[in-house]
């Protein structure tokens, strides 16, 4: 009987890849993709691949021996597999019927003939005559019939731009001299000022008759106060005294009424007429004075030039000691006219009123970055307001390499540095500065570091190697850089070399890593290194060393449970190997005491309905609104943000599809370049917080990173509303919680020091600052404290919640309203809905505690007391969820009593968060693998 062989896709790779095809019909085609290939293309074989059997036109050139890089994989070279060391076919196809290598081998020829197998036409035969190299597809150009013997000799000009320099150094004292043609070039003649309506006379006598008065009311003072009195009675002598004080009242008093009258003057006039009322405007700024200048009723002549030199004063200073309201109607007339002139474009001016007006420098300089004013920014940065890291990314980002260079070096920014001199081509002084670089990284022993700058920076792999080789096992990095080691390995096809570490890293004692990190970093590339031979070897060692550990080792118990769970996961399709490993560590390990639940189970947790996110992202924080769910993660060096729609996820007619079918069918992504981090960054925990309302944007920020470029989703029939998503001008990389506290409202927490946290609060949608709170670490009551990051917050109407470590603090009104001390480190806190009865629920390192109230007070419930991690939730309908790889409990609220409402078995998978959906009765599982399960919790 003969069987027709075939080849079928299947959704995952069926195995590494071992060659690369090009599609495209001409030599330039495949060398335009070859050109973006880091590797050495020097070894390389090319066959060129026809369209069919019957057409001999070119349509790819399949690529052996060389591979584009991990980092950036390019879409047009597809990956192929091997079999029976000739057949190369797509790595996701599949022979059907399925064959081994020897009953292949024996269907080739006996030649050592390569084959092709494409979908859809077929296999094609690879000689190793037809086998070429790069530079056979390179040719000469045909000989033209131009003459070059009559050339005449010109003057070689060098047109390419390295830098550009300033005519001048630019210094405090000459900053912002164009702002002399922005605000008004005439002299201030300020009784020009108009007066407001319905503002009184100031009088007959005018300014030189009141000076005359006072100066003779304090003549006659002084003379009274050093004439002797004598006689008991009251003589001219006092009368004469009393009559100069009570003229130096009025006089006073008459000061203060012109003062009032020229303010309110003043702010007439902003209203009016605001370029004209900036000319006479009074600063708030408290700027450095030399001495003081004669009281006067009216607004003293300034300068509008915006020059530091001025604002750091060196003149007498005339105090007007304002009132209240003045003060605070002048601030807001200011602002009001600083976002005019951003609107309009007049960066330099508003600049001018943040720092001249209200002594607001860092709003100054962010006006002058987003005006493009990068230099006069980077002076305000650096000289004013002591911030060089800012000033040196102004001047990188405006293209001023130079001097971002100069500041740089100053900094000890060497990869900086070297990546500057390296867009100016200067590699020979980009080399040094990133050796500079390394030998940094060593003195902190940051062997991560010096090898990702040796191996992508100055293409020195055995140095690179040699630096991660050397952090195992003592330093703080070891099992990060084994894991790295492997990866470059695998990046630069050292197979052999990946192999050799296995068998060094199980010979060598682990101490002072533990034994379950050893055994779980070589089962690591058991399942994800990138050849077949290497994961096979891992795999072997794996077992090997699992059974020498678990035998002969004094193994805690979670080191124990980690090595048996490492073992089965090596074959993640044998069901029965984890099954097997659960059993033994129950027979090996005692059995933990659990407490008595709240109860007993009333009602049934049954799974509704499942999707799959993408399997090739490393999911790490997901939220969830009425709405919508966002999750984001990790695809390489790229952050990924994906938005589902809850009632798209519980549709009917997505029912009839397969659960783990549908891919990405229920979510989107934000449009747009992806958002890249470096190297250092991945894995890194993510900020996500989304509005519950869905007016403002989705923020995602990763920990330590910059802030990222606003995103936006496409408007679909789903979601019709616009929406962006990313950073927000309130984060920094120094946020480390952020979570909207209302409907036009986010907190955004500040790490402003080791000792400090700072929580701001801003508008959502342009990032004005309403309001903070500095909590002081050192100053905590319940000694050290540890500190990890997200921080959990919550903000409930006026209160808001922080967990420092064990310590939840409550804080109304910007003061401390209470702390409650919690048997462990706090890891989530949630809070019911806004207008209902408060609880809190607090989430710890083992089980969890329920607070009925939103203050210190409060009494306290525990609950899920055995359960590790768990991620919680509360449902619409106000159901406590409790998840972790175990078990899933579900607790009734009601009445104001805790009480055992549902439990249901986990999925032997921690969940990465537990999120409540737009139905009162159900609720969401988000896996870090990419799978979202939705339950539904029954009444009874």
């Amino acid at each position: 009987m003969n069987v027709s062989l075939r080849i079928a896709c299947r959704e995952k790779p069926q195995r590494a890849a071992a060659a690369w095809f090009v599609p495209g019909a001409t030599a330039e085609e495949w060398l335009a993709e070859l050109a973006d290939w880091q590797p050495p293309l020097a070894a390389a074989r090319l066959y060129v691949i026809p369209a069919s059997t019957q057409d001999r036109t070119p349509c790819g050139v399949l690529v052996l021996g060389a591979a584009p890089p991990s980092a950036r994989r390019s879409p047009r070279a597809l990956p192929y597999g091997v079999l029976a060391r000739r057949l190369y076919l797509p790595v996701d196809a599949e022979l059907e019927p399925s064959l081994d290598d020897v009953e292949l081998e024996r269907l080739l020829a006996a030649d050592d003939a390569l084959y092709l197998w494409r979908p859809h036409a077929g296999p094609v035969q690879l000689t190793a005559a037809r086998a070429l190299t790069v530079g056979d597809l390179l040719s000469a150009p045909e000989p033209g019939g131009n003459a070059w013997t009559c050339g005449v000799a010109g003057i070689a000009l060098n047109a390419r731009l390295l830098s550009i320099e300033p005519e001048a150094t630019l210094t405090v004292e000459n900053l912002f001299e164009q702002t002399r043609d922005d605000i008004g070039t005439q002299p201030l003649d300020l009784e020009k000022l108009p007066p407001a309506q319905n503002e009184p006379s100031p009088g007959a006598a005018g300014a030189l008759g009141r000076a005359l008065q006072q100066k003779l009311a304090q003549t006659v003072y002084w003379m009274m106060q050093h004439v002797p009195h004598s006689g008991a009675a009251y003589n001219w002598l006092n009368k004469m005294e009393d009559w100069a004080g009570a003229k130096l009242n009025q006089l006073a008093q008459s000061l203060e009424a012109s003062r009032h009258r020229e303010l309110a003057r003043l702010l007439d006039l902003l209203r009016s007429d605001p370029d004209e009322g900036l000319r006479f405007a009074l600063p708030m700024g408290g700027d450095e004075h030399r001495g003081l200048a004669p009281p006067s009723g009216r607004l003293g002549m300034r300068n509008v030039d915006f020059s530091l030199d001025q604002l750091r004063g060196g003149r007498a200073a005339d105090f007007w000691d304002l009132p209240a309201t003045f003060r605070m109607q002048l601030i807001a007339r200011y602002r009001e006219l600083a976002a005019r002139e951003l609107a309009l474009g007049r960066h330099r001016r508003a600049a001018y009123i943040f720092a001249t007006l209200l002594g607001d420098f860092n709003s100054a300089a962010a006006a002058l970055c987003d005006g493009g004013h990068w230099r006069e920014a980077a002076v305000l940065y650096e000289q004013r307001l002591k911030r060089p890291h800012e000033a040196a990314r102004c001047l990188r980002q405006g293209g001023l390499w130079s001097e971002a260079i100069a500041l740089y070096e100053k900094l000890g920014e060497h990869e900086t540095v070297g990546d500057l001199y390296q867009q100016l081509d200067q590699r020979e002084a980009a080399e040094q500065a990133w050796l500079r670089a390394v030998a940094a990284c060593d003195a902190r022993s940051d062997a991560l570091g010096a090898s990702r700058l040796l191996e992508q920076k100055l293409g020195l792999i055995d140095a690179a190697w040699q630096r991660l080789r050397s952090a195992w096992p003592r330093s703080p990095q070891a099992a990060l850089c084994v894991t790295e080691a492997f990866q470059l390995f695998g990046r630069h096809a050292r197979h052999e070399r990946a192999m050799a570490l296995v068998d060094e890293l199980i010979a060598e004692p682990a101490y002072p890593q533990s034994e379950a990190v050893l055994v779980e970093l070589v089962a690591a590339q058991a399942l994800g290194y990138a050849d077949a031979l290497v994961c096979e070897h891992a795999a072997d060692r794996t077992r090997i060393v699992a059974a020498d550990r678990l035998e002969g080792a004094r193994l805690t118990a979670d080191e124990t449970r980690r090595i048996a769970l490492a073992v089965a996961r090596l074959v993640p399709a044998d069901r029965l190997l984890a099954r097997d490993a659960q059993r033994w560590l129950k027979l090996r390990l005692q059995p933990r005491t659990t407490a008595k639940p709240l109860g007993r189970p009333k009602a049934k947790v049954s799974l509704e309905r499942e999707f799959q996110l993408s399997s090739f992202v490393d999911w790490n924080a997901a939220v969830g609104t009425d709405d919508a769910l966002y999750v984001a993660g990790y695809r390489d060096r790229d952050v990924v943000l994906v938005r589902a729609s809850w009632r798209d996820a519980m549709a009917p007619h997505s029912q009839e599809r397969a659960p783990r079918s549908q891919g990405l069918e229920l979510a989107d992504s934000p449009s747009g370049e992806a958002w890249r981090v470096e190297p250092k960054f991945v894995g890194r925990p993510i900020l996500l917080a989304a509005d519950p309302y869905g007016e403002a944007p989705t923020l995602v920020h990763v920990l330590g990173h910059e802030p990222f470029a606003p995103r936006a989703f496409a408007v679909s029939e789903r979601f019709p509303a616009a929406m962006t998503a990313g950073g927000h001008r309130g984060l920094t990389a120094s946020s480390v919680s952020a979570n909207y506290a209302g409907r036009v409202t986010v907190n955004i927490v500040e790490a402003a020091t080791d000792a400090e946290l700072v929580f701001n609060v801003y508008l959502s949608h342009d990032a004005q600052l309403l309001g903070l709170i500095s909590l002081y670490l050192r100053e905590l009551a319940t000694g050290e404290t540890s500190l990890h990051y997200p921080l959990p917050v919550l903000t409930r109407e006026q209160t808001l919640c922080v967990a420092v470590d064990r310590d939840l603090r409550f804080f109304r009104q910007r003061q401390t309203a209470g702390v409650v001390s919690l048997p462990g480190r706090i890891s989530q806190l949630i809070g019911s809905a806004p207008h209902s009865r408060a609880r809190i629920a607090v989430a710890m390192q083992q089980g969890g505690v329920i607070l009925w109230g939103d203050h210190a007070q409060a009494e306290q419930t525990p609950f899920a007391s055995e359960m590790v991690d768990p991620r919680i939730a509360l449902t619409r309908r106000g159901w406590l969820v409790a998840a972790s790889k175990d078990e899933i409990d579900v607790y009734s609220t009601g009445g104001g009593e805790l009480s055992l409402h549902a439990r249901a078995a986990g999925s032997d998978a921690a969940p990465l968060a537990a999120l409540a959906t737009h139905a009162f009765n159900q609720f969401a599982l988000v896996y870090p693998g990419g799978r979202v399960a939705i339950y539904r919790i029954s009444e009874r």
